[in-house]
């Protein structure tokens, strides 16, 4: 959301009234972000890790409903 807020404030348009229309808490983490953006690795590590995490804690389950979507996915 916050390169459409750079966007738009680039366009003129206030960052209070974008972060107000857009749902976001406050502009203050716009800010902190603007200043310190997050880089290409960070992102990179922070999906390692999510997809780690989430492939060590992740059981096989039997569930139909599972079986029914993973049909439907693989049809397509």
């Amino acid at each position: 959301m916050y390169p459409l807020v750079t966007e738009l404030a680039a366009a003129g348009i206030p960052v209070t009234v974008t972060c107000r229309v857009l749902k976001l808490a406050r502009p203050q983490p716009y800010y902190r972000w603007r200043n310190n953006p997050i880089t290409d690795s960070k992102v990179v590590q922070a999906y390692r890790v999510r997809i780690t995490a989430t492939s060590a804690s992740t059981q096989p389950r039997s569930c139909p409903g599972l079986k029914l979507r993973r049909a439907i996915t693989l049809d397509n």
